[in-house]
């Protein structure tokens, strides 16, 4: 049990590091870093649905 815990607190002090370097060195740049991410993963979840979509029409 103490083991998770300490997995637990490592874990949340690397992702409070990673935030923080995030913001620190993107700057004014993060905001376009996150709007490209999102958009990326809306383009490549439209072209997974997509093939799913074809795939699925073939089938019927």
């Amino acid at each position: 049990m103490m083991r998770d815990q300490v997995l637990l607190l490592l874990s949340a002090i690397a992702c409070a590091l990673g935030a923080w370097a995030f913001w620190r060195y993107l700057d004014t740049d993060a905001v376009v870093a996150l709007m490209t991410l999102a958009l990326v993963s809306a383009v490549a979840d439209n072209l997974r649905l997509r093939r799913k979509l074809r795939e699925s029409r073939r089938r019927d």
